[in-house]
């Protein structure tokens, strides 16, 4: 990861801690660079093997299959070696924190229906990565898509995704301090 940091765009944005949103295509890009260094660097293995080669509470082990096969997980990694978070912990176990900012009444006002569309969107950002209109299209379906222009404006969409992403892939359980 040292040795990229530079080069794979999601490490340089975790290592240098940009405010900006790890996108699905970047992790895909890091989960591919990963894997041609080594083919058992899956993010599962990589979590499992920390977990053994620490043998303490600073890594979290991965529970749900949600967990288990989140792409995410790469961020979680990443800010872990670069010593951006003491724990290793999955962002499953945190992001609902951020979403419950998202909806606040001071960032935006949506109604129960709009709030349920948008947690079941979080989710996916959550398990995926940050994504745009058409991720969520191919990922989730035209209902969701739907929902979020009628909720948000066509021109709009990929802009709230982008602040939405920005709150749940936070890494609310354990900053260094």
């Amino acid at each position: 990861m040292d040795d990229n940091k530079d080069k794979i765009e999601a490490l340089r944005i975790i290592y240098n801690e940009e405010d900006i949103p790890i996108s699905h295509k970047m992790l895909e890009d890091l989960q591919t660079n990963l894997l041609k260094a080594n083919g058992m660097y899956k993010p599962s293995y990589i979590w499992q093997n920390y977990k053994v080669v620490k043998a303490d509470n600073s890594i979290v082990p991965l529970e749900s299959k949600n967990e288990l096969e989140a792409l995410t997980n790469l961020i979680q990694i990443a800010r872990y070696v670069y010593g951006k978070s003491k724990t290793l912990t999955s962002l499953f176990r945190g992001w609902r924190r951020g979403f419950n900012l998202y909806i606040t009444p001071q960032h935006r006002s949506l109604d129960e229906d709009q709030i349920k569309l948008m947690e079941v969107i979080a989710e996916y950002i959550v398990q995926n990565g940050a994504v745009e209109q058409t991720d969520i299209f191919n990922g989730l379906g035209s209902t969701y898509a739907i929902g979020l222009v009628q909720t948000f404006g066509k021109e709009n969409v990929n802009t709230e995704l982008t602040k939405l992403a920005g709150f749940v892939l936070r890494d609310y359980t354990s900053k260094v301090a």
